[in-house]
């Protein structure tokens, strides 16, 4: 490589050989080109590597790493260890991005000196994409209305993907091993560990809608463990950060919401419904007595929350009762 890379592209690899080209050519023909593309191989037993090798002998900045199946966080891990860029960007393996993505997200982080710099992201359906947005509509956050912004969700999430961060976020921070919801787990700390957030409206990612993902099939028990990145959640910022608190705990509820509406539908096993809606009631009963006050609940919210806490939920829609073991 001639130059010192400014962006490191971290892109986690398994069993994605139907999407892994578009996905690394997409990177290689960005209009920035002071990036190195790190590939992480966790164990694939498809093409994956293959491919990985073809690229790794056609341009100096690809770089690949290959490793035991350990899992998404371990893989990226690796990458963020391994990353040399003053900036870090992640990639899913079926995903794509637009040319000027890291054009665009590297001018405005080195125009705005921003720690982490957003833009929009596109979805893709079979063959189908939602709407691009060419704009340049600017949105400038400091850290607390960075961390109100994350949990409220209008403008953006907790995925890592159509992000840039500066690689001081990522200072004493690793992504959870053994787990899935890696994202949820560590997004607010990145955000902590940041004094300015950028979002630009134009788009530069496109997310692709995979019918067999790991949570959109049946379902999957690492659902469970967004309930211990929700305890770190809470416990980070009721001590650094206790004015966000209001939109923590309205996240959090709806969180509960969707994945008891998860288990609803993905769980016929009466037993085995009742144990995972067990789990999720009685994480709610440690939080209970401080989210019951938060403004930004409705009443109808409020008392499904009550019901909840009371190892009980009915649903009219499925017409199915829920009841958490009390032990």
């Amino acid at each position: 490589m001639t130059d010192s890379p400014l962006v490191s592209v971290i892109v986690p690899v398994y069993n994605v050989e139907k999407y892994l080209e578009e996905c690394i050519e997409s990177i290689i023909n960005q209009n920035e080109k002071r990036i190195e593309i790190i590939l992480i191989n966790d164990g694939s037993n498809d093409r994956s590597l293959e491919i990985c090798k073809k690229y790794v002998s056609w341009d100096e900045r690809v770089i690949l790493i290959n490793q035991n199946r350990k899992g998404v966080s371990a893989a990226r891990n690796t990458g963020v260890k391994r990353a040399s860029g003053q900036y870090i960007g992640f990639v899913d393996s079926d995903d794509w991005i637009l040319p000027d993505m890291y054009e665009n997200l590297l001018d405005l982080a080195l125009e705005h000196k921003s720690d982490i710099t957003i833009c929009g992201h596109a979805r893709q359906f079979g063959s189908s994409l939602t709407e691009f947005r060419t704009d340049q509509e600017l949105l400038v956050l400091n850290k607390e209305n960075g961390l109100r912004e994350l949990f409220r969700g209008n403008v953006y999430r907790f995925a890592l993907w159509n992000k840039l961060y500066e690689r001081k976020c990522f200072n004493e921070i690793l992504f959870p091993e053994g787990r899935i919801h890696e994202d949820l787990a560590v997004a607010h700390q990145l955000i902590m560990n940041s004094e300015l957030i950028l979002v630009t409206s134009r788009t530069g990612y496109i997310y692709r809608h995979r019918e067999k993902s790991i949570l959109t099939t049946r379902f999957h028990i690492g659902r469970m463990d967004s309930f211990e990145a929700w305890d770190n959640i809470i416990k980070d910022l009721m001590r650094a950060h206790p004015e966000v608190m209001s939109e923590v705990w309205r996240r959090y509820a709806y969180w509960i919401f969707d994945n008891i509406q998860i288990i609803l539908k993905q769980i016929n096993d009466k037993e085995e419904a009742n144990q995972q809606f067990t789990y999720i009631s009685k994480n709610l009963q440690k939080n209970y007595k401080a989210i019951k006050k938060n403004e930004r609940l409705n009443r109808k919210d409020k008392l499904k929350l009550f019901l909840i806490s009371k190892n009980f939920y009915i649903s009219t829609n499925q017409k199915k009762i829920l009841t958490a073991s009390v032990k």
